[in-house]
C-alpha cells in the first residue's frame, strides 16, 4: 500500500510541476514578446529581479530552409540520401505492407502528458 501511495505522490507532484512550468513558459513568451518589441540588439544585457542579478545574451541567428525539389534535381543521388530526412509524413505515400520494408530501426520511448 505504501507503493500505491508512493506513485499517487509521484504523478500528483509530476502533474502539478508540469502545471507550473506551462504557467513559467507562459509568462516567459510574455516577456520574450515584450523584449522584441523593444527590440533587443544582439550583446549582453543586465536585469535583476528578486534581489538576484541575471545576464541576458542576446545573439542574432539565421536558420536557412533549402528547397527540397532543387536541391533534389542538383544533388547526386548517392549523396542526396546521406542529408535527406525521412518524417512520418512518409505514411502518406506507402501502404503499411509496403512501409513496414522501409524500418530501418524501431525505438521505444514513454510520453508523459498531464491531462
Amino acid at each position: 500500500m505504501a507503493r500505491k501511495n508512493n506513485i499517487k505522490q509521484k504523478v500528483g507532484e509530476y502533474c502539478a510541476l508540469d502545471t507550473k512550468i506551462k504557467e513559467l513558459q507562459s509568462r516567459q513568451k510574455q516577456i520574450r514578446a515584450e523584449l522584441e518589441e523593444i527590440p533587443l540588439a544582439s550583446g549582453t544585457y543586465y536585469g535583476e529581479y528578486d534581489g538576484q542579478k541575471y545576464e541576458l545574451v542576446v545573439t542574432e541567428n539565421e536558420r536557412v530552409e533549402y528547397d527540397p525539389v532543387k536541391v533534389a534535381m542538383r544533388m547526386p543521388k548517392k549523396e542526396l540520401v546521406k542529408v535527406i530526412r525521412i518524417t512520418s509524413a512518409i505514411k502518406n505515400f506507402f501502404l503499411p505492407t509496403e512501409l513496414n520494408k522501409l524500418i530501418k530501426k524501431v525505438t521505444t520511448y514513454y510520453q508523459y502528458r498531464v491531462k
